[in-house]
């Protein structure tokens, strides 16, 4: 089945982004709402992880970091597009037997409790990413205005 989205709005986040001359300015504003965005998902997968260990309960969270190995699966880690620095958000487990009890093995059942969080989170994370690039584009602006007030004195 396929899930048809659609955007609106996000031209003129562009524009706004376009302020900003520093790519580093871009890529931290572009890593906080996205992280914020995803803070929900990971939050409903850490509830309806299971709690036998206790351990998984804990895991979930919301990143832009990766380990070696999960670098090397992701090609598109270090690309930009563009010219413009390309920003990821992940979400998922730092825990090891995270992927097992998701999907199971041949001695262990299925135990799936992220893809029920995703599949109910999804369609919130989009509006929450625009949203939070909104707040975090005007906080971002008041600091360097802020900052230019600073230097002209």
């Amino acid at each position: 089945m396929a899930l048809t989205v659609k955007v609106e709005g996000l031209r003129e986040l562009e524009k706004a982004f376009d302020e900003f001359e520093s790519n580093a300015n871009r890529k931290n504003i572009a890593r906080r709402a996205l992280a914020n965005a995803g803070e929900p998902v990971a939050d409903a997968a850490n509830a309806s992880a299971p709690t036998a260990t206790g351990f998984l309960a804990k895991s979930y969270t919301t990143s832009s970091k990766l380990t070696k190995r999960q670098k090397k699966l992701d090609k598109n880690f270090w690309r930009e597009r563009d010219g413009k620095p390309l920003v990821v958000a992940y979400i998922g487990t730092n825990a090891r037997a995270g992927v097992y009890q998701e999907f199971g093995t041949e001695n262990h059942r299925a135990q799936p409790h992220f893809r029920s969080a995703w599949e109910a989170g999804k369609m919130g994370v989009l509006n929450r990413v625009k949203s939070s690039i909104k707040i975090e584009l005007k906080k971002a602006s008041d600091r360097a205005r802020r900052k230019a007030l600073r230097l002209k004195k």
